[in-house]
């Protein structure tokens, strides 16, 4: 399988210094960071990084650019990764997904065990609860062994996901109606009412948590049209309700 990593960056450049070494990439200089799109290659495929401090789009429509990259030329699999994110074993993360696709047809979208990057003993996604209003996460430790098991799931972050390009020709891209929150779990129940399987699979990915707990008055204004839209969009039909209720 071929890999396309799309990494929706904003804010400092450090995140990708810290994030290129764990993708078995140099770490870029500020020079290299100067384009709005820019397209690496690496060991399984291509890196697509959507820079949202020269055009900034949001997370859904910049990440939308890298899918659409992945699916026009030809990419098997779709790794979203936010930029405050690194990837402790990159080999285990490739071959795990592979097999998971290779195995498992009906999988769609999956999901990762993300751990805190400042305490990489706490899980802070091992997959999810309610999907509105807060986005609940399950977590645990890894000391205790917790999540540490395959699951089907209703959704998963956004913070890390890959998606087959199966999936992706048949229910399209994110909805860009949501600029920055919702989009992922949006995407989840689309897939499932598709057809597809949205798991949870325990290899770690770290994550510098909490960036947006403490969000500006403008984010604040943009996370409230979110999920206003995204409960306008599900929340009030049967097949919302259905798919909420599923037995996974």
């Amino acid at each position: 399988m071929n890999f396309l990593f799309v990494i929706p960056h904003y804010g400092n450049n450090a995140h990708l210094v810290k994030l290129f070494p764990s993708l078995g990439l140099l770490p870029p200089k500020d020079d290299d960071l100067n384009d709005v799109k820019i397209v690496l290659p690496f060991k399984y495929g291509e890196i697509f990084i959507w820079n949202n401090n020269l055009r900034n789009l949001g997370f859904t429509k910049a990440t939308n650019e890298g899918i659409r990259y992945g699916v026009n030329n030809g990419f098997d699999v779709i790794v979203g990764l936010n930029n405050d994110t690194e990837i402790p074993d990159l080999k285990t993360l490739i071959e795990t997904i592979e097999f998971e696709y290779i195995n498992n047809p009906k999988t769609g979208i999956i999901g990762f065990k993300i751990l805190a990057m400042d305490d990489p003993d706490f899980i802070h996604h091992g997959g999810t609860g309610a999907c509105v209003p807060a986005g609940v996460h399950k977590v645990g430790r890894v000391s205790l062994g917790q999540l540490n098991v395959r699951t089907r799931e209703k959704w998963i972050t956004g913070a890390c996901f890959a998606i087959s390009s199966g999936c992706v020709l048949e229910i399209g891209m994110m909805d860009e109606r949501m600029v920055n929150y919702g989009s992922d779990a949006d995407y989840c129940y689309r897939a499932r009412l598709g057809g597809f399987d949205v798991v949870y699979l325990p290899v770690a990915v770290l994550h510098k948590i909490g960036q947006s707990q403490t969000p500006s008055a403008s984010q604040t204004r943009v996370i409230k049209s979110d999920m206003l839209y995204f409960q306008s969009k599900w929340m009030f039909g049967k097949i919302f309700y259905d798919l909420d209720n599923e037995q996974l």
